[in-house]
């Protein structure tokens, strides 16, 4: 396989984010993007894992006949044509059109320090993980929430946190893979981590 550069292609969109001070000690805020891409020019791909073309019957070019077609060495011509794509049009692989995070922080003053209750909502929109428009390589939507606990002292020198990542335990995937014939179409995912907690604390030195 050669690796080869696409040529022109598009991205664009927006991204807004908004911050809002309900109060001295309560914070809300959030942020949406909207990204549209494509190829631009003509980006031909070798498709070799289409279930609808599985290389044993299609593999090689046939004469009117059906009859294999050779080169001067005796060898079998491959079928290109019918695995060749142009994926102009198509959009790029792994972004997604749509992102959102939304968040909100309490604060509690204490006598020997700050508490904070942290909460984190972030959306992922579905996107495909190669340069075909095929079902199969599409990765779904995801959702996502993070809560934390923090402290902080009067000195801003000890920091302690407790947090529970995916707090609702969605098991979701980030890419998508698909294998050839020979592999027997084994379809591969790239999972994201499940629910995940844990407590840290840190120093600080210095001024």
């Amino acid at each position: 396989d050669t690796v080869v550069n696409a040529g022109d292609a598009t991205n664009q969109g927006f991204e807004v984010e908004a911050t809002w001070l309900v109060g001295d000690y309560f914070t809300l805020g959030g942020n949406y993007s909207y990204t549209d891409t494509e190829y631009s020019e003509s980006y031909l791909v070798t498709e070799r894992n289409d279930l609808n073309l599985p290389n044993s019957l299609f593999q090689f070019a046939l004469d009117e006949n059906g009859n294999r077609i050779q080169n001067a060495v005796g060898q079998n011509e491959f079928n290109l044509d019918a695995y060749v794509r142009d994926v102009q049009g198509n959009p790029l692989k792994r972004i997604p059109k749509q992102k959102a995070t939304v968040y909100g922080s309490y604060e509690i003053p204490t006598v020997n320090g700050m508490l904070s209750l942290n909460a984190t909502y972030s959306y992922t929109g579905e996107y495909a993980s190669s340069a075909f428009q095929r079902a199969i390589d599409l990765v779904p939507s995801r959702k996502r929430i993070d809560f934390s606990i923090n402290w902080k002292d009067n000195a801003d020198k000890w920091v302690a946190r407790f947090f529970v990542d995916n707090v609702t335990d969605e098991r979701v995937f980030r890419g998508i893979g698909l294998s050839t014939e020979s592999s027997n179409y084994r379809t591969t995912g790239e999972r994201l981590y499940p629910r995940y907690w844990g407590f840290d604390v840190t120093r600080r030195f210095g001024g």
